[in-house]
């Protein structure tokens, strides 16, 4: 399973914990997401209990979208481009933010062994 996540409680939930996070970062505004990225359920559940997966929506009509993608460190984010990106754990603060990289991914390719493999 997986957990909502936003602007407001990301640097809580995020940068200052330990734990390690897989963000899925997406456009889309409902759940439909899956089908956007029909191999994420399968992903949450291999990493069920070891890395904790967020979603995080962003709203490319909003004023900020520009600053958000800068500040999350969204290089082919975009519209049906979602991005993943990984913090690891046993790091916090500006550390971990550094430390944050992104996975890229096929959203249509039904292996996730290569994503498994970069975190």
């Amino acid at each position: 399973s997986y957990l909502e996540i936003d602007n407001q409680n990301f640097t809580k939930q995020i940068i200052n914990s330990k734990e390690a996070a897989l963000i899925y970062f997406t456009t889309v505004k409902d759940d439909n997401f899956t089908a956007e990225y029909k191999q994420f359920n399968k992903l949450t559940r291999t990493l069920k209990g070891a890395i904790q997966t967020y979603v995080f929506r962003l709203d490319k009509s909003s004023p900020d979208f520009a600053e958000m993608k800068k500040t999350y460190k969204l290089t082919k984010f975009g519209d049906q481009k979602p991005e993943l990106r990984f913090y690891p754990n046993q790091l916090t603060g500006e550390m971990k933010d550094k430390a944050s990289f992104a996975i890229l991914f096929n959203k249509d390719e039904k292996d996730i062994e290569p994503i498994i493999s970069e975190i």
